[in-house]
């Protein structure tokens, strides 16, 4: 067995025994070591969870990709001019941006309006090649309508929208539509009630089958106010964002069309911006406590250097070098750095698996989009940041360890 860990070892196990204990310091850096590491980690999943959470919602509703004629203002959904969605179009963005699935989609404004409210809100025609499951697992009650069926008259409200106008499942509602001939009007039956928690959404979108609100558009059977595109591999937006604008300006050209393609983070901007600067927050955090876990540390072993003179003395006195004793002390911090990290790991995973099952941490929806703090536990991100703590931590420890060197035993044995 190495000389130095044994001789740590033998004095990490007699820490707070005799007359000059430096138990309190150790207990100290062990539980500041162990907060930092706690602190970091929640940041990371709780940075992960803000970002895939919130992510997962937008492209759920919006997509990665919307391709849409030029004259629409696609963020906000408002749009009316319609195109038509060929298959040859529909083959080339699939095939260029390695798309999981296109969606056609039709939208419209129009005016929902009870006795006592009314709201305007953007109608979002879906067809069955339109992915619903996060609408389904955001439903709150009632179902789905039929998207499929070309004669339905079935809404999708969201909460938010029911609570104003005083609705719920089951009733029928009148909508108003303001087109080139005239206001039409439609009668509705609110088949389900949704909630997102993200108001844009909640507060605008209205879906229904996309036949009802091509009718509504005047738009012919084929034609769609955009095409949505799912990607096979999301972290690629980018390289298919461009891939995209490359195929619709090549079909612009053909067609003499004037369709463009936007990628998510460019409709909602807002969203991405604040994701963003969660993350320059977390990096600032992880920052500050490395300093404060790295300073414990080093504070620390000085306590422990000063309180273990005599030992120094005398293993000095019995042929012990300086590099023995300099490393006999580093893998004392060592120790003590390791056990930290370990009840940092535990707390961390503890208090997200606790989160993750029973969401005792809520937050208010209108501010951060969601009813409760998420966490995402990343198993490469935690090894990093355990990694990270130990190799800053073992680079401020090295030089005070040299400190042993400066302990003169004749001094010190005179003095005992």
């Amino acid at each position: 067995m190495n000389l130095s860990f044994a001789l740590a070892r033998r004095l990490y196990k007699n820490e707070g025994k005799g007359k000059h204990s430096s138990l309190p310091a150790v207990r100290i850096a062990i539980i500041s070591v162990a907060l930092g590491t706690a602190v970091m980690l929640l940041s990371v999943a709780v940075a992960f969870g803000f970002s895939d959470s919130i992510s997962t919602k937008v492209t759920s509703l919006g997509s990665d990709i919307v391709v849409s004629s030029s004259e629409n203002t696609t963020a906000s959904m408002s749009v009316a001019a319609g195109f038509e969605a060929s298959p040859a179009l529909i083959s080339s963005l699939k095939k260029s941006c390695n798309a999981d699935h296109i969606s056609s989609v039709a939208v419209c404004q129009g005016v929902l309006k009870t006795n006592s409210a009314f709201a305007p809100l953007t109608f979002k025609g879906l067809g069955q090649d339109y992915d619903v499951s996060f609408l389904s697992s955001s439903l709150v009650e009632g179902r789905l309508p039929r998207f499929s069926n070309k004669n339905a008259t079935e809404i999708l409200l969201s909460k938010s929208v029911c609570k104003t106008l005083s609705l719920k499942t089951g009733d029928k509602v009148y909508a108003y539509f303001f087109t080139d001939k005239g206001l039409l009007t439609r009668r509705f039956l609110i088949t389900g009630v949704y909630a997102t928690q993200i108001s844009m959404f909640d507060d605008n979108l209205v879906f229904a089958p996309i036949s009802t609100v091509r009718k509504l558009c005047g738009y012919a059977p084929d034609a769609v106010s955009s095409l949505e595109i799912t990607l096979s591999h999301p972290d690629s937006l980018d390289i298919a964002s461009l891939s995209a604008s490359k195929v619709v300006a090549r079909y612009n050209i053909d067609h003499d069309t004037s369709l463009t393609a936007i990628d998510i983070h460019h409709l909602y901007p807002q969203i991405f911006s604040w994701l963003s600067l969660l993350k320059v927050n977390i990096a600032v955090i992880l920052i500050i406590m490395l300093l404060v876990s790295g300073v414990t540390m080093v504070t620390s072993l000085l306590i422990i250097i000063l309180e273990r003179t005599s030992t120094i003395a005398l293993l000095s006195a019995l042929g012990a070098g300086r590099r023995l004793l300099g490393r006999t002390f580093l893998s004392l911090s060592l120790m003590i750095l390791l056990r930290g990290m370990f009840w940092g790991n535990v707390i961390a995973l503890a208090l997200c698996f606790i989160q993750k099952e029973f969401n005792i941490f809520p937050l208010n929806p209108e501010s951060y989009y969601l009813d409760a703090v998420p966490v995402e536990l990343s198993v490469p991100a935690f090894l990093a940041i355990n990694a990270l703590i130990f190799f800053v931590c073992t680079c401020t420890l090295y030089f005070p360890s040299r400190l042993v060197s400066s302990v003169r035993p004749m001094d010190v044995l005179r003095h005992e």
